[in-house]
């Protein structure tokens, strides 16, 4: 397995207790409880910093090079490169929501609940599809030279919530995965 299907791999694994983080705090708003605007606002941010901004383009670059290689592969990639997009679009749906929600504007639970699973159900989707078909296609259909390739091209720094201690703005985040745990 190369270095950067590794890196990936283990961004996925560390992506999860975020996920697991905010579908606990969409159950508990949607049992009636208080809404957190600080949590939520940390799980965002960081789905924005290191998701959207770090780790997709990796994948992006992956899956340019293997298209450049195999056109006939696209359909069994599910179009990693629009799911992205599609990602980010229903991110930032939330996040407009969020937004309203700590503005105090009115509107129904619902609407901040469905976009939330949305993006959870897709995000979820999205990674399990990457797992699952992407990222096996790719280690056996690329060969060292282009890993060299790509490895050279990635960009962006580790994972702010991994490792023994977080990015001083994702602390508190960190502390809420360790204690939801």
């Amino acid at each position: 397995m190369t270095d950067l299907i590794r890196e990936i791999q283990e961004e996925h694994r560390n992506l999860g207790p975020v996920l697991d983080l905010l579908e606990r705090e969409v159950d508990a708003f949607e049992a009636g409880e208080p809404f957190d605007g600080e949590l939520w606002d940390q799980i965002l941010d960081y789905l924005r910093a290191f998701p959207a901004e770090v780790h997709h383009p990796k994948e992006d670059l992956i899956y340019r090079r293997l298209m450049a290689r195999e056109r006939a592969a696209a359909p069994a990639l599910h179009d990693l490169e629009a799911e992205h997009v599609r990602l980010a679009a229903t991110l930032g749906r939330l996040a407009e929501l969020v937004e309203a929600v700590e503005r105090d504007v009115e509107l129904p639970r619902a609407l901040l609940i469905g976009a939330a699973r949305d993006f959870l159900a897709f995000q979820r989707g999205h990674m399990a599809r990457e797992e699952e078909a992407f990222l096996p296609y790719a280690e056996t259909h690329l060969g060292p030279d282009d890993w060299a390739a790509l490895a050279g091209r990635a960009e962006g720094g580790p994972d702010p919530l991994a490792g023994g201690t977080a990015e001083r703005r994702f602390a508190a985040l960190r502390e809420a995965i360790l204690k939801a745990a």
